[in-house]
């Protein structure tokens, strides 16, 4: 049996956007979403920190968290839509994207 080290010589390294990746199309399946949902989330997520200037540290954090919004929530989805912390999120993301729009409507272009 081969041992680790000869693993890294014939493979590249995993990064970490690529093990990230493949846990939030995982999670998409899961959860009944479409695929690379998850991505499409990172990526409006990254884009925006990039239009508010913000610093590349948490353009990392906030491109992560689009990523992996849903990992892990892959049992009873229609259950967990209806619960008292998911409305709570969706009414707090509401606002957020109310702050936003009027942050970017105030943006010249």
């Amino acid at each position: 049996m081969l041992g680790p080290e000869f693993m890294t010589a014939l493979a590249p390294a995993l990064r970490l956007a690529e093990a990230a990746g493949v846990l939030s199309l995982a999670t998409d399946l899961a959860m009944g979403q479409p695929l690379e949902h998850g991505l499409r989330t990172a990526m409006l997520a990254l884009r925006t920190a990039q239009a508010m200037g913000l610093p590349q540290d948490d353009q990392v954090t906030v491109f992560y968290t689009g990523l992996l919004h849903f990992a892990g929530c892959t049992a009873e989805s229609e259950i967990d839509a209806n619960s008292t912390a998911i409305a709570k999120a969706t009414n707090a993301l509401a606002a957020a994207q109310s702050d936003l729009a009027s942050y970017i409507g105030g943006l010249k272009l």
